[in-house]
């Protein structure tokens, strides 16, 4: 089951994260990070590099375990300004910025909800072994 104090939790850390377009280091060294932590073979392409970006597009591949066609979950990492020092509020049900600069939530919010449904498929066993001893989703 989503857990919304864990998904509301990594999308306060997530819009902390400084990441302005072709600045999107940082998040990418954190995602990069948490999927692996789920399993994933994770790459980058060479978008950054075309683009005078810090880093390309993260991929992250996990295998499935029915067969089935492939599917695609996708989110972007990068924010608009003014974006720096991000200071999220949250006000009961809602969390704004504090007013200095954006949230960031387009889209660290479709991130969030990404990694915690991944990590839902790990909790409830969607798993497979990667033959590293660890599990794969």
């Amino acid at each position: 089951m989503i857990r919304r104090d864990r998904l509301q939790t990594l999308l306060l850390d997530l819009v902390r994260i400084d990441s302005l377009s072709r600045r999107e280091g940082a998040i990418a060294t954190r995602l990069e990070r948490d999927l692996r932590a789920l399993g994933a073979d994770v790459a980058y392409d060479h978008a950054g590099d075309a683009v005078g970006g810090e880093v390309g597009n993260l991929v992250a591949r996990f295998p499935g375990t029915t067969p089935a066609p492939a599917f695609l979950l996708c989110a972007h990492m990068d924010t608009v300004e003014p974006g720096i020092g991000v200071q999220p509020v949250v006000d009961g049900d809602v969390i704004r910025s504090d007013g200095t600069t954006v949230l960031g939530g387009d889209d660290k919010s479709g991130i969030a909800i990404i990694l915690e449904c991944l990590q839902v498929c790990r909790e409830r066993g969607a798993a497979q072994e990667d033959g590293k001893g660890g599990r794969r989703e």
